[in-house]
């Protein structure tokens, strides 16, 4: 048996140890002798099939080409947890590295470089200049890193590895922190926390290329864990695209909202007019909703967070209450089946949550303090439950594991026996109590709504089946939950207001249109545009990203296309390297010029350029090209 841990991410081999409770049943001890608690693996790591680990270890990066058995140092003083794997689609060499690296002045760079050849001849840095320690983050297309100089921290954003730009926030929004939420389909999720703000963040949607920025939901819950890590109170739903879940924070009080468009509507969740025993709840909106903890586990294989999952489109489970609040320490558990429309409570205690085969197989165990021995399990998506005894001796469960596919029976229970014991890891086959494979006659279908029972959602009429409650099949490898997919025609509300406008309050007549901010001139010219060219001013909207409906409605028609024009510069500066303020007749002086905007023949430049006082011969200056020359006389 051998054991390595890097930060959460386990590499297992098993040796049986012969104790066996029935035909589907075996016991599994795993002593925690051979843990390596300070070698941490890469919080991306490659699929299962990949033979190379890259691991930290007191600020050196290592690289293992056997899984863990041979270590090799790729680079000094790494970031922890700042490591990333290439991107496939994206980067263009699978054994490319991005990491942070400290430098030798004491600051930190992103750095590229081959797996197997990350020398420093070979070391690239895509981003000219220091970045903040702990700010670079590569998440598919996008590539994230913060800067901080004069005490003023800007945040840059790299799509698709093209050069790096500034994102651009509303002109009243002053970040002191910023956390990546999404960056799935080709479209950014961050919480920002404003300057006013201590434990909740506000949500921004981007553009395709993660640039401009757009408010869809203010004051959502934040709270500090371990190390100083921020966890943000919103989950996106696995299985159903566009569908999120928040708990919002006003005056106090935490609420639960779901948004079926990408976060440019948000919705109370209905409650369940029944609880578990048949008995009335007498909750009823607008003063009382189902509110759900949305706090992300430090393990993803625990209880203590909402439970979705990419094969199980529409199955939901979380723990919560009832009431016009968000409870801490009330956790009875709600299962949704249809994408939040509609909920069911099942327990009245927080429970160790699993899906099997594709969702068809719902596993449940308390979270307790106690020793157990019993775990209930649902076929007919929580309606009903049966219990069965996994073990004949009490374990304390510390969660729960299922083998790799989505159609897997077969999942492991691991805890101890003792708090001093080794783990106890119990193998649950289910597979013995299904005889036969699923046919068509045992699916039946369901339409995805929203909360108002439109069945355009994100531009097309979305149907999924799922297994009958009656049918005891396994549904298997070859299954496909979506069945039917029809493109809607567009309406207002498939677009989200563009960078620099607002909607009006919900509550007035045009809500759907949106307004230019006072801040936002709409016939300003964009940063790139260049002189002799021609720019679109925006109207306002922009198509929710991964949205696909057609024709209808679109109040992006007829925009006004404008000439770029001559500006002149903007914001030239000029300071000299190091500390002297006065030299010495003969001696050279290294001048820093700092230009932030110039528009010209050539485009615009930006940034800083230096120059040395020496005696040679004169030459042109143009900022325009991002150059200077300078001459002085000794």
């Amino acid at each position: 048996m051998e054991l390595l841990e890097f930060c959460g991410w386990w590499r297992v081999t098993l040796s049986f140890k012969g104790s066996v409770f029935n035909s589907s049943c075996s016991v599994f001890t795993l002593p925690c002798t051979h843990c390596a608690q300070d070698l941490c693996h890469t919080p991306h790591p490659p699929s299962l099939g990949s033979s190379q680990w890259p691991g930290v270890k007191n600020g050196r990066l290592y690289v293992s080409s056997d899984l863990g058995r041979k270590w090799t140092l790729l680079q000094e003083r790494a970031t922890k947890d700042h490591v990333f794997w290439a991107v496939s689609g994206v980067d263009a060499d699978p054994d490319l590295v991005h990491l942070e690296a400290q430098d030798l002045g004491g600051g930190f760079r992103y750095v590229t470089c081959q797996i197997h050849n990350c020398s420093d001849n070979t070391r690239t840095t895509p981003f000219a200049g220091p970045i903040d320690r702990g700010s670079l983050t590569v998440q598919d297309d996008y590539v994230f890193v913060k800067a901080t100089t004069a005490n003023q921290t800007k945040y840059y954003i790299s799509y698709r590895r093209n050069e790096f730009v500034l994102m651009k926030l509303p002109k009243y929004a002053l970040p002191k922190d910023l956390q990546v939420i999404s960056t799935d389909e080709s479209q950014v999720f961050v919480a920002v926390q404003e300057w006013d703000q201590t434990d909740t963040y506000n949500l921004y949607q981007s553009d395709t290329r993660g640039v401009r920025y757009s408010l869809v939901l203010e004051d959502v819950r934040s709270s500090r864990q371990a190390e100083e890590s921020v966890v943000i109170d919103i989950l996106e739903v696995r299985g159903v695209k566009g569908v999120f879940l928040a708990n919002q924070k006003v005056n106090g009080k935490v609420v639960t909202l779901i948004t079926y468009n990408k976060g440019r509507d948000w919705d109370y969740l209905r409650p369940p007019s029944t609880d578990m025993n048949g008995k009335p709840t007498n909750c009823k909106p607008p003063d009382c909703h189902l509110h759900l903890h949305l706090r992300w586990a430090d393990n993803p294989y625990v209880s203590g967070t909402v439970h979705t999952k990419d094969s199980a489109p529409g199955l939901v489970m979380g723990a919560g209450n009832l009431g016009s609040q968000l409870v801490e320490y009330k956790e009875e558990m709600y299962i949704t089946s249809d994408c939040g429309h509609t909920w069911r409570q099942v327990f009245e205690e927080e429970h160790h949550i699993l899906y099997l085969d594709h969702g068809g197989v719902i596993v449940a165990i308390k979270d307790t303090s106690i020793p157990l021995k019993i775990l209930k399990f649902s076929v007919d998506e929580g309606l009903t439950w049966s219990t069965h005894n996994f073990t004949s001796t009490s374990v304390f469960v510390d969660g729960l594991l299922s083998e790799p596919g989505d159609e897997t029976l077969v999942m492991t229970v691991f805890g101890h026996i003792s708090f001093r014991s080794d783990w106890e890891l119990v193998k649950v086959d289910f597979r013995p109590w299904f005889s036969r494979r699923c046919s068509e006659d045992d699916y039946s279908s369901w339409d995805l709504t929203n909360l108002q029972g439109d069945h355009c959602v994100m531009g097309q009429q979305r149907s999924f089946r799922r297994r009958k409650p009656a049918s005891w099949c396994v549904t298997g490898r070859s299954f496909t939950a979506a069945l039917t997919a029809r493109v809607c025609p567009c309406r207002a509300s498939d677009f989200l207001c563009d960078y620099g406008f607002e909607r009006a309050p919900s509550s007035e007549s045009d809500a759907n249109k949106c307004f230019a901010n006072f801040w936002f001139n709409p016939l300003s010219p964009p940063d790139d545009c260049v002189l002799g060219q021609t720019y679109t001013s925006s109207l306002g909207y922009r198509k929710l990203v991964s949205n696909v409906c057609e024709g209808g409605v679109d109040p992006r028609q007829s925009p006004v296309r404008l000439q770029c024009p001559l500006l002149p510069p903007r914001g030239l500066q000029i300071s000299i390297r190091g500390e002297a303020v006065a030299v010495r007749p003969g001696e050279d002086v290294l001048f820093v010029v700092r230009q932030e905007q110039v528009r010209g023949r050539f485009g615009r430049a930006g940034g800083a350029v230096g120059g040395v006082l020496s005696p040679r011969s004169p030459g042109p200056s143009d900022l325009s090209r991002g150059c200077i020359n300078l001459l002085a006389p000794r």
